[in-house]
């Protein structure tokens, strides 16, 4: 049993190699005959991941610049939100202010209201008294004068 698993350590061992060797391949010296080819191969290359590079940054540039518009957008809207906002406090500030004023105003009309209230239950009063002694000072003339008999007193 022992035998068999330095077998298999072996075996994984030269299985990690050779994946390592996949992944992570040892670079070739240019020193061959083909090293013009592989130049060529490597500008042409390099030249394509410029271009790419290149696309990508103009696309990432485009990308910031419409992010830039739309946050400057934003940014407007935010502002012309904040005005209406400050406009509106002040507005509501001059209600309050006014309806305080006119909370003073109702108070003394209510205050006025009852004194006229008090008035015109005084007046009534005065108006039936005079007209109940309106009313007995006739009576007593013409019973002075009629000698009404069915009326003794």
């Amino acid at each position: 049993m022992v035998g068999g698993s330095v077998s298999k350590e072996k075996h994984r061992t030269s299985d990690a190699a050779s994946n390592r060797e996949m992944l992570f391949p040892k670079p070739k010296s240019t020193k061959s005959t083909s090293s013009k080819g592989r130049s060529t191969t490597k500008k042409n290359s390099l030249r394509e991941n410029n271009a790419s590079a290149t696309e990508e940054a103009k696309s990432i540039t485009d990308s910031l610049l419409r992010t830039k518009s739309m946050m400057k957008q934003e940014l407007e809207r935010v502002s012309e939100v904040s005005q209406a906002i400050d406009s509106d406090g002040q507005i509501l500030n001059e209600a309050t202010t006014e309806h305080k004023g006119l909370d003073n105003v109702v108070k003394n009309a209510r205050g006025v209201l009852g004194v006229l209230k008090r008035q015109d239950m005084q007046d009534s009063v005065v108006l039936w008294s005079a007209f109940t002694f309106f009313l007995i000072s006739s009576l007593y003339v013409l019973w002075t004068r009629i000698r009404i008999p069915f009326l003794l007193w």
